[in-house]
């Protein structure tokens, strides 16, 4: 269904069909098969998708800081992800978008 509204926007609306890329933010994650990585400064343009949210007190299980930027930046695999990024990232892969902006892994800490 949401491959349908996709493929709809893409032929039918004006601005959708001018934008099919777009330079991509300061930090971007890269969606492979396995793993996502978090990616500084791509030169690139390419189709991206956002997650934001209001994550609560704590914030979300897994976020960018000094102690995780190594490991988001080598590769986690998508499997270890929190849910909710576990679902946007399997959502994009199905709509053949390969970059994500997702705040809590891609905001300044």
């Amino acid at each position: 269904m949401i491959q349908e509204w996709k493929t709809n926007c893409m032929q039918h609306h004006k601005h959708c069909m001018q934008r099919k890329a777009d330079p991509l933010p300061k930090r971007i994650l890269e969606i492979t098969t396995e793993y996502v990585f978090l990616r500084e400064r791509p030169r690139n343009l390419a189709p991206y998708a956002c997650l934001s949210h209001c994550w609560g007190l704590n914030g979300p299980a897994v976020k960018l800081t000094a102690r995780t930027f190594g490991r988001l930046r080598d590769g986690l695999k998508a499997c270890d992800l929190p849910k909710t990024f576990r679902d946007a990232v399997e959502v994009c892969r199905r709509l053949g978008i390969y970059y994500i902006w997702i705040d809590a892994l891609c905001k300044d800490f």
